[in-house]
Formats: C-alpha cells, structure tokens, sequence
C-alpha cells in the first residue's frame, strides 16, 4: 500500500502535477504520508530477542517493506536485531524469503544487512537456494546471488574444529 502510494506521487511528480495542480498534488502526498505513517508499527521498544509475536510482527513489517523517511535505517535497525534473536523454524523460513527477494529483485534495499541475517540464520535450505540462483537465472540474480553468498560465508562463525557452519558452498563453481 505505501509502496504504491509512494509511485502515484512518483509518477504525479514527473507529469509536472506539483506544479499544474499543487492542490492534487498535495493531497496525494497526504495520502502517502497517512499510509507511511500507519505501516510502521512501533518496533522499537518490541523484545525481539525473546518474544515469538513480536519477531512475527517485524518479519510482517519486513515482508510489506513499507516507504517512508528514514525507513531504510530503521529496516536495517530491525535487521540487526533479528540477527541475534532465537528463532523458530516458520521464522526462518518466513527470512528465507525476504532474504531471497532482495536477491531476486534489481533494488538495494538493505541487501547487506539481509546478507549478514542470512549468515546469522544458518539455514541450509536458505543456502542451497542461493547456490541454485547462483548457478542459475538473469545474469544480474547470479550476480547478487554469488554477493549473498560471499556475504555468508565471511560472517558465518568458524566451529572450534575450524571449519564453518555453513553447507557446503563453493563460491567459484557458482560464481557467473
């Protein structure tokens, strides 16, 4: 919903609307404005450490990615804390996704802050995914696919016997 508002003042924008008709205009940034403010849920005080709801909520707000000022900071805010928090297997998987998306979608948005989610997550069918995208698809999907995965591999903790807690990922084979 804000996603889309925000095109429409986009849009309007680059028609000359602001200019034209500044009444329209105006009331369009109003509307984006209410939808911005209304899609972002108070998170910041949320015990995302230690309470499965809130953790639901954040990956609720993450999977809208709603638009607004500053909102990336406060993604990359809610990124980090999920990263140390205890999570259930449907939560995992629920990250797997948005960690996906930002591979397979041509915008930024936060791709390294989901990269070292991906990382902290460690979730094997999260990797094998990568690997498949990596392989193959678009060149610029392998291309950010091969990124994740590098990602993943410098933060994953290295276990006492030396090896790296990670399924077996050969960033050559799979590089484009």
């Amino acid at each position: 919903m804000a996603r889309g508002a925000h095109k429409a003042v986009k849009r309007a924008y680059e028609r000359g609307l602001s200019k034209s008709d500044p009444e329209a205009y105006g009331d369009l940034l109003k509307k984006f404005r209410a939808m911005t403010g209304a899609a972002r849920y108070d998170l910041d005080s949320a015990d995302i450490a230690g309470r499965g709801k809130d953790i639901d909520c954040v990956i609720i707000f993450l999977a809208a990615d709603p638009y607004f000022f500053r909102s990336g900071y406060f993604k990359s805010f809610l990124l980090r804390r999920l990263k140390k928090a205890t999570l259930a297997d449907d939560q995992k998987r629920a990250l797997a996704v948005l960690v996906l998306l930002r591979v397979t979608e041509p915008r930024r948005s936060n791709r390294h802050d989901y990269g070292r989610l991906a990382a902290a997550l460690a979730w094997p069918p999260l990797d094998d995914a990568l690997i498949g995208l990596a392989a193959g698809g678009q060149l610029e999907t392998q291309q950010r696919a091969c990124e994740m995965i590098c990602r993943i591999i410098s933060r994953r903790p290295v276990t006492a016997n030396g090896t790296q807690q990670t399924a077996e990922i050969d960033v050559r084979s799979t590089s484009p």
